[in-house]
């Protein structure tokens, strides 16, 4: 790629950035103040536990999106466009399961994480708990999401995947706000929100596929595994501890 057109895309990619993180943050700044007028303070604190919870668990990606980054586009580079596939339908499969196996463990833990973790009101436990169910299907397709999105980042089309994001995220805030503005409550905006995420998962897919196009059946090389997680889990150990590390003076300190 000649360097001109690859400092333009570069420029085009943080612009892309830049201004889609910003303008979700404005969309996220204005509307959160309808929201919890809306909804009330106890729906909307569980609309955000729930949030935290399908982040929390991102930990079993165990860093194997951004290490099939690497290795696809370290693949590509190099015209090895069969190990580019075996990575890829590797990362997506072993996400798939990891995705299946922390849904079902939520669902199952979903009376435990309503009643002792979140400590939800009496008359809100219903509704939490089906809160909890969807966050639940939400952390699956996040965890497919990952892959397909590292595809798209591994052939440096970054301004493409923030497009996706700003366009689906703009939905998502505007379908929430509308819909408690024709009186709905908690659980439409979550099924609204699964819904969008499904269609952004659709997107990202099909963009995947165009950059990089994907051949049937699977591939699945264990091998291949092993190698994604060896480099993810050191990101994920760094990126659990770094923090730790960083802030080990101050817990010292407030512990005194």
């Amino acid at each position: 790629m000649p360097a001109e057109t690859f400092a333009r895309r570069l420029s085009r990619n943080i612009l892309w950035n830049i201004t889609g993180q910003g303008w979700l943050l404005l969309m996220t700044f204005l509307a959160t103040p309808f929201l919890i007028h809306r909804l009330g303070v106890e729906l909307y604190g569980i609309y955000v536990l729930v949030a935290v919870l399908v982040d929390a668990c991102s930990f079993a990606q165990f860093g194997i999106p951004d290490a099939s980054v690497t290795y696809i586009s370290e693949r590509l580079a190099r015209g090895e466009h069969r190990g580019g596939q075996e990575t890829f339908w590797t990362a997506m499969l072993s996400q798939a399961a990891a995705g299946l196996a922390g849904a079902a463990m939520i669902l199952s833990l979903t009376a435990v994480i309503v009643d002792h973790v979140f400590r939800v009101p009496e008359g809100l436990v219903p509704e939490a708990r089906l809160a909890v169910a969807i966050g639940a299907m939400s952390f699956a397709l996040s965890m497919i999401a990952g892959v397909a999105a590292g595809m798209i980042r591994a052939v440096g089309r970054f301004d493409l995947l923030n497009m996706a994001g700003v366009l689906w995220g703009t939905l998502q805030t505007a379908a929430a706000v509308v819909l408690l503005w024709r009186g709905h409550s908690l659980s439409a905006i979550l099924v609204s929100n699964l819904c969008l995420q499904l269609m952004y998962l659709a997107t990202i897919g099909l963009l995947a596929c165009r950059l990089l196009p994907v051949t049937l059946p699977p591939a699945w090389n264990t091998g291949e595994l092993i190698r994604l997680l060896r480099f993810g889990g050191f990101l994920t150990v760094s990126g659990f501890v770094a923090p730790i590390l960083t802030n080990l003076e101050k817990m010292f300190l407030s512990a005194i």
